[in-house]
């Protein structure tokens, strides 16, 4: 059989397609005929060797697959039954023994396609609400990265607890493309851009407010509205130049000592 594998952690573009013994099943596996293969996060970590869990090369790709059931083995399964399942690598493979704990029907309603999508990005939503936030219902959930595959699956799986959820994107085409176009469909009560004004429900995104640019720009000085002080930090001539601008960048000269004099004269300090 033929399976994309890592040889070398150098990324992504070093997979290789190579052909492989089929896999024997354990006791607690199922063998499945693989149609369809996710792609996540964690295969690209694991093509760099930066994932949490790090398999000796070469190994199997693949945390995500859809199929149908070749030998269920000691599973509830049966021969032939739609399939999807989840592991940490080694299911971008055309035949995986996946251990049956990590197996699930997938309904007729859905494809392949669509059952190589879920594991991965519902489980962790499940995890992240259920188990480590407690969610109830009536608690209003905040989703930031809402256009990816999580966030999209999170806002879903909150809505299932009857949650109110707020979905963040970070840029105006993820708030007009996908949370934006599909949001309603998905389930979000609010769309918000990062760092942006709260926008009407659908809408995406909204400029920001012109005095966080004004801000901004009194923060960024110019190298030319740096002066030379004297040295004691109560003289008036340091209090003027702490009210009154500077001097034009024309005006400066550039060797040190005659800056020096000049800003001295200047505020009326005496030159060394």
């Amino acid at each position: 059989m033929r399976a994309v594998q890592v040889e070398t952690t150098t990324g992504p573009a070093d997979l290789k397609v190579n052909d492989v013994p089929e896999p024997t099943p354990g006791a607690d596996d199922v063998l499945v005929e693989v149609h369809s293969v996710g792609v996540s996060f964690p295969d690209l970590l694991l093509s760099r060797g930066e994932y949490q869990m790090k398999p000796e090369p070469p190994f199997n790709l693949g945390v995500d697959f859809a199929g149908v059931v070749r030998d269920p083995g000691s599973s509830a399964f049966t021969v032939g039954q739609r399939v999807a399942g989840v592991a940490g690598w080694g299911n971008a493979a055309e035949v995986v023994a996946s251990p049956k704990i990590w197996t699930f029907p997938l309904p007729d309603a859905l494809s392949f396609d669509e059952g190589a999508a879920l594991p991965m990005n519902y489980l962790t939503a499940q995890f992240a609400l259920k188990d480590r936030g407690g969610i109830r219902e009536g608690d209003t959930v905040l989703v930031h990265g809402a256009a990816g595959g999580v966030g999209t699956a999170t806002i879903r799986v909150a809505k299932g607890y009857g949650a109110r959820t707020i979905a963040v994107v970070s840029s105006p085409r993820e708030g007009a493309g996908r949370a934006g176009r599909r949001g309603r469909r998905r389930g979000f009560d609010r769309l918000n851009r990062r760092a942006g004004r709260v926008p009407r429900q659908g809408q995406g995104a909204h400029r920001r407010p012109r005095r966080r640019h004004r801000a901004r720009r009194r923060r960024r000085r110019p190298l030319h509205r740096l002066a030379a002080l004297p040295r004691r930090a109560g003289s008036p001539a340091r209090r003027r130049l702490r009210r009154r601008p500077v001097a034009s960048p024309r005006s400066r000269s550039t060797d040190c000592c005659s800056t020096t004099s000049t800003y001295a004269a200047w505020a009326g300090a005496p030159t060394r």
